[in-house]
């Protein structure tokens, strides 16, 4: 089986759906645990990312996300902007303010370029990252 749920933003635009196998809720905290998760995010300015793992837990209204086992996001090409993704064994997502980190090794990839970091401190809306020792980089010229 499978659930799905969503929050709306404002004007009743779906802004955050998520869907996984099982899900549990804990009052006391107001977190969820979501088993085989994928959510899928709509930002202001109509860009979509959505994020996948093994599990995840999430505040109440899914605007922090920890996605732990073969965590994945990847925020999709936009006519201004090529695909981006993440990969990693634990992704934390801050879908409000478009964030994303990690304390543990991280693949990204965008386009046919790739870094292996140690651990990421990535903030989308300024398109900047803190990156973790040990960085490894392979990036490719665009072609004439």
């Amino acid at each position: 089986d499978t659930l799905a749920g969503s929050a709306d933003g404002t004007l009743g635009a779906l802004r955050v759906q998520v869907q996984g196998v099982r899900m549990r809720h804990y009052p006391d905290t107001d977190t969820m645990e979501i088993d085989d998760p994928t959510i899928r995010a709509i930002a202001p300015d109509g860009s979509v990312t959505v994020a996948s793992a093994r599990l995840a837990v999430s505040n109440g209204d899914a605007t922090q996300v920890q996605l732990q086992g073969a965590a994945r996001v990847r925020r999709e090409a936009t006519a201004a902007v090529s695909a981006i993704e993440f990969e990693s064994e634990f992704l934390h997502a801050f879908m409000n303010t478009e964030g994303l980190r990690s304390h543990l090794p991280v693949r990204l990839r965008q386009g046919t370029s790739e870094l292996r970091v140690g651990g990421i401190d990535y903030d989308n809306l300024t398109r900047s990252a803190k990156l973790g020792a040990p960085v490894r980089a392979r990036f490719e010229l665009p072609q004439r």
